[in-house]
């Protein structure tokens, strides 16, 4: 996340990952985490490229820990809405930033992620 988040700012001048999402993220579940870890390296081969759910801990985290609710309700539980705004809000970072002129989803390539991954597997 440190290293998209870096991309982000560089790109669009947005706060998308902060020390208290860290946090949040060593506090999680170790088992849950662990799936959520997988479910994104299996996302990231799946996609070719974007920015949104399927490469979000946080939305991967919820989907797991409050299984079988609705996507909506997801959103209003999870804890980087809470600090950064549901992600379908207007006024939320995340659609500051795929709304931003500088944005694009190619700019965050399925490689890119790949590199990430490579990187903290390799830490």
């Amino acid at each position: 996340m440190l290293g998209k988040a870096e991309k982000v700012k560089e790109i669009c001048d947005v706060e998308y990952f902060t020390n208290d999402d860290i946090e949040y993220i060593r506090a999680m579940d170790k088992d849950k985490l662990e799936l959520v870890w997988d479910m994104i390296k299996y996302y990231v081969d799946d996609f070719k490229y974007g920015f949104g759910c399927h490469t979000c801990p946080f939305c991967i985290y919820c989907s797991i820990y409050h299984d079988g609710c609705i996507f909506k309700i997801l959103c209003i539980l999870c804890p980087y809405g809470k600090v950064h705004g549901v992600c379908d809000d207007d006024d939320s970072d995340f659609r500051k930033i795929i709304n931003s002129k500088n944005f694009s989803h190619s700019m965050v390539t399925n490689e890119f992620y790949k590199g990430l991954i490579q990187e903290i597997e390799n830490y």
